[in-house]
């Protein structure tokens, strides 16, 4: 949320605040089907079926699935579209079904990990980082976590790393859009990466972002580009942005920080061979998985960090500020309801109760948009389920009397006329 006073008593409030409502048949989705169509789909056996779309909660379960993935089974989607599913030799499910273009079926993707929420991330957040709230991770050596940009982050002490199941050219495809965000703050600006994986080979197949000459710098296939953004040991959200062969294998690393003063940075570079490693592929955090070995292991702190198989768009890549450093209450969400608006998330005293008709039920925490765990709130109707923030007469900074905004990323189970969001 977003609170600007100004001279004159008039107040502009914007209010950012997640809220998430579970529906169990997924995502009610309104497409145009097209001549094109895709015929084949693919997700690991060990999984309930999911098929993920471009809105919401990204994903939305088969609705006739059983979680076992039989062979044969025929599925009924939300949207009423049916496959058939068949598992071949290699362990995958396979649809004999006609998929069209512009549906939500058209972003269908090999998926891994136990959570199946599409492209991975990494909170963080989970006491024990082996079992982390977005997605699957094998943790080596020594690495813990401590506090961090946004509830817990990866402490990356410089002789260990993380190595994740996430293989680049199995999941996104080489040449295919495709983009990387994370929070990150180095111990030093010494030679370090932060994640990648590399066979080794000459010429390279690299896939990894890092430090080089205190310089941010992004390798992707046999091209390595060292970008005149400088390092800094305070927090800063990195994105790589690859827009794909289609697009000139052009590549744009942005940098910002969470201090509103400094502006968004942003270099933009040619991959020359877009080819991801084929021997080596999995994924390392706090260091590059280089031919069974382990390279320029980074020292410092990683938080929150998303692999998307798309590139983001501009609307997306803002100051991380925008979203809550200068809002009057700004609730992520993030483990509790306090209010962490402010450049240093100390909020503006508009921490929210949890509350209910009934007093005994109170709202829980669920899953969230991007697939991560307990970084939403499901509020059950029928206890009257709400979260309450206490009016204070000398708190003047959520007074919506005059004009305001509010935002919030909702996901609705039962549409009840009048009902109130917010």
């Amino acid at each position: 949320m977003k609170h600007y006073l100004r001279q004159h008593g008039s107040a502009l409030i914007i209010l950012i605040v997640t809220i998430v409502v579970m529906s169990a048949l997924g995502i009610a989705i309104l497409s145009m089907r097209t001549a094109s169509s895709y015929t084949q789909m693919n997700t690991n056996t060990s999984s309930r079926a999911y098929y993920l779309a471009e809105s919401g909660r990204r994903y939305a379960n088969f609705s006739t699935a059983d979680g076992s993935g039989t062979t044969g089974k025929t599925y009924r989607l939300s949207n009423g579209d049916e496959i058939q599913l068949t598992i071949d030799s290699t362990g995958f499910i396979t649809s004999g079904s006609t998929f069209y273009k512009d549906t939500a079926l058209e972003s269908v993707r090999i998926i891994s990990g136990p959570k199946k929420n599409g492209m991975p991330c990494w909170s963080f957040d989970d006491p024990n980082p082996q079992q982390d709230n977005c997605s699957s991770n094998n943790i080596s050596n020594s690495i813990t976590t401590i506090n961090g940009r946004f509830g817990k982050a990866l402490q990356c002490n410089g002789t260990a790393w993380a190595e994740t199941p996430f293989k680049p050219i199995d999941e996104i495809g080489s040449g295919k859009p495709s983009s990387v965000s994370f929070w990150v703050k180095p111990q030093n600006t010494g030679d370090q990466v932060i994640f990648g994986t590399s066979d080794g080979t000459t010429p390279p197949r690299r896939f990894s972002v890092g430090i080089s000459g205190g310089k941010w710098y992004w390798a992707y296939g046999d091209t390595i580009k060292i970008t005149p953004i400088i390092a800094d040991t305070r927090w800063q959200k990195v994105m790589l942005v690859y827009f794909g062969s289609a697009a000139a294998n052009q590549i744009t690393l942005y940098v910002s920080s969470y201090d509103c003063t400094i502006p968004l940075q942003s270099d933009t570079g040619t991959v020359t061979n877009a080819l991801l490693p084929m021997t080596v592929k999995k994924l390392f955090i706090c260091g590059e998985h280089n031919s069974a070995s382990t390279t320029s292991l980074f020292n410092g702190l990683v938080d929150e960090l998303r692999i998307y198989d798309r590139a983001l768009t501009l609307d997306e890549i803002t100051p991380p500020c925008d979203a809550g450093c200068n809002a009057a209450a700004y609730y992520p969400f993030d483990g509790d309801a306090k209010d962490k608006s402010g450049l240093t998330q100390a909020g503006h005293g508009n921490d929210g109760v949890l509350s209910s008709s009934d007093g005994i039920h109170l709202p829980t925490h669920t899953t969230d948009r991007f697939g991560c765990s307990d970084k939403a709130y499901y509020f059950d109707a029928t206890y009257g389920e709400y979260i309450h923030v206490p009016y204070a007469s000398a708190n003047t900074s959520l007074d919506l009397t005059t004009e305001g905004t509010l935002a919030a990323w909702i996901y609705i189970s039962t549409f009840k006329d009048y009902a109130g969001i917010i």
